[in-house]
């Protein structure tokens, strides 16, 4: 592990590694498995390994986080609490409380570097681009309606939401207020 996540252009391949690794997990556990003696000796394994990785890789965790909490599943929050706790070691968190005002705080102003494939297109091809725009701008209820149906999924007449569209509509709204105030 060191080797690999030592050097960044090997990221990407121990970034497979971990998917794989969640991968599995989101197919073989069901309510069956998980009391079992082996799921819960492999469950503790992986905390180990991310919370090392935590520790000692925060990057890589928080460059690759989005893509892993895709297929982190739904029953596992530890898992997804670690990879969320992460963010970059040369950034310092900052203290809300501080100041008067949000916009003062200078990391607001930068977008962090993330790897999420094939984002911009979920974005766009959920028409979430055009959706959130024009929320920001008219407060419409009719606009928010349609983002809230966006998330909603129907399967044999009930209502789930779609943490993958909730995922990408997370990240959207931040990157799309970034590009519209501090790209321009």
């Amino acid at each position: 592990m060191p080797t690999l996540l030592a050097n960044h252009e090997y990221w990407i391949n121990f970034h497979v590694l971990i998917l794989h690794l969640l991968k599995y997990f989101k197919s073989t556990v069901n309510e069956e498995t998980i009391s079992k003696e082996s799921m819960k000796t492999y469950y503790k394994g992986t905390l180990r390994v991310l919370l090392v990785m935590l520790h000692d890789w925060p990057d890589f965790l928080s460059e690759f986080s989005y893509a892993f909490c895709e297929e982190i599943p739904d029953k596992f929050i530890q898992v997804r609490n670690i990879i969320l706790a992460a963010f970059p070691r040369n950034m310092r968190p900052p203290d809300p409380f501080s100041v008067q005002h949000l916009d003062l705080i200078e990391e607001f102003k930068m977008m962090p570097q993330f790897y999420y494939p094939y984002f911009e297109n979920k974005v766009y091809s959920l028409t979430f681009h055009t959706d959130i725009m024009l929320y920001l701008t008219s407060k419409s209820e009719e606009v928010f309606k349609s983002i809230c149906n966006k998330l909603i999924v129907f399967e044999n007449n009930h209502c789930n939401i779609d943490t993958s569209v909730v995922n990408v509509f997370t990240l959207a709204v931040p990157w799309l207020l970034y590009e519209k105030y501090y790209q321009t």
